[in-house]
């Protein structure tokens, strides 16, 4: 999972790189002529880099649970390296 956490900030720069603001939500839509290509991509690497931070947050929650977990596996008697393994 750290791997892939490496690879979503990785694709979130990649995203950045192609033009998108710094921050989602950065854009002002109001006002905007629609049906723009420019403006359809824009809110496409908007909406792509969005999916990547909420993927990212939702990864490092999960991260944690299963660190509680092995942290609770390693205090059974017998346990105590089935943790490091299983984290390997």
């Amino acid at each position: 999972m750290k791997y892939s956490l490496e690879q979503i900030d990785r694709e979130i720069v990649r995203l950045k790189w192609e033009g998108a603001p710094s921050l989602p939500g950065a854009i002002n839509y109001t006002g905007m002529p629609s049906g723009s290509r420019v403006q359809d991509e824009m809110i496409n690497i908007v909406f792509q880099i969005k999916k990547f931070m909420d993927l990212k947050e939702h990864t490092k929650v999960q991260m944690e649970e299963i660190d509680l977990i092995l942290e609770e596996l390693k205090q059974e008697p017998g346990c105590e390296n089935y943790g490091k393994v299983l984290k390997l």
